[in-house]
């Protein structure tokens, strides 16, 4: 005779994919999460309808039908399969790290200022065609998320361009500024020259080289939106959403510096940093998700950076107190 403990067993174990996602959907932020299943619906939605002719932007479309919408939502359609597994071997990852170390509101801010940006320099490329007699660019297209997951490459390398990195299958290492430029090479192998991720890989060097500064939100706005009467205000109180006001007004610096001599282990247990594609150091977030599976309080967050900085000021006091090294030991690492 079962007993009834033995009964519930089944129903008390769930369906198994209902669990991880419900998991996948704790440990993940906000902005990355609704993006991530936002891509994945338009992705089915494919299969019936064609998306790619309402929302890819098309210069002709774009311009002369005045169908604006195409810049912001052109990095939804065109994705293919492969595309997807790529992205999603990327994207989710680098997301948790940017926005949990950044806010949701400028990781939002970020996607939004880099679709646009994209976009509004492919129409300008475009255009420039246009000026000599090469009409045939007002058909040329703009599309899939790696328009805009290139920029978010490069801004996630070059915060410690130096660093050494693993890409891939590629078995030597590769300092951080380079790897955007890598990965598009190798892209380019199988599908040939695209203007709109050349475009995506300017856009996320011109940023970080601060050349865009003009166009970078203070956190201090940020914490206007996310207020009582801003836009933000609604959504900065869904589940997952991490506040700017919690991460102080200079997140996402790299408080914690690796030397390259390890080849890839960070002060975390050693580590590496950057998702499935890069392996080797990178920028560790200021706010580290939690290995629960719940995301940190504004109060944990907050703990977590002063320690940090804190402890960084005691590295830098031990090493202006220390003797000089040896010439022959010196690898004048930062």
């Amino acid at each position: 005779m079962s007993s009834p403990n033995q009964t519930a067993q089944p129903a008390a174990g769930g369906n198994p994919f209902l669990q991880s996602y419900q998991a996948w959907a704790v440990r993940t932020p906000a902005v990355t999460r609704y993006s991530t299943i936002v891509l994945t619906i338009v992705y089915i939605l494919t299969w019936f309808f064609s998306l790619e002719d309402l929302f890819a932007n098309v210069p002709y479309y774009t311009l002369f039908y005045f169908e604006v919408y195409r810049l912001v939502l052109s990095p939804l359609v065109g994705n293919s399969l492969l595309t997807l597994i790529l992205v999603y071997l990327v994207y989710p990852s680098l997301g948790v790290k940017m926005e949990t170390s950044m806010g949701s509101a400028a990781f939002l801010y970020l996607i939004v200022f880099f679709t646009l940006a994209v976009n509004i320099s492919f129409l300008l490329v475009c255009l420039l065609f246009v000026m000599f007699q090469q009409y045939s660019s007002l058909g040329w297209v703009s599309m899939d998320f790696w328009t805009l997951l290139f920029a978010l490459i490069t801004l996630d390398c070059m915060q410690m361009p130096d660093m050494p990195r693993r890409l891939m299958f590629i078995p030597v290492d590769i300092s951080s500024k380079y790897i955007p430029l890598v990965l598009y090479f190798i892209l380019c192998l199988f599908s040939g020259f695209v203007l709109s991720y050349a475009l995506s890989l300017a856009v996320g060097y011109l940023w970080m080289r601060g050349t865009l500064d003009y166009f970078r939100p203070s956190s201090q706005f940020l914490e206007r939106q996310e207020s009582e009467g801003g836009w933000l205000h609604r959504p900065s109180r869904m589940s997952g959403w991490v506040l700017a006001g919690s991460l102080g007004h200079d997140a996402w610096i790299p408080v914690n510096t690796v030397d390259p001599s390890d080849h890839g282990s960070s002060a975390h247990g050693g580590q590496p940093q950057g998702g499935t594609f890069f392996g080797g150091a990178g920028v560790v977030p200021v706010a580290t998700p939690v290995s629960t599976g719940a995301l940190p309080s504004r109060e944990e967050i907050a703990a977590r950076r002063l320690a940090a900085l804190e402890a960084q000021q005691r590295n830098f006091g031990n090493m202006a107190s220390a003797p000089p090294l040896p010439s022959d030991h010196n690898h004048n690492n930062v």
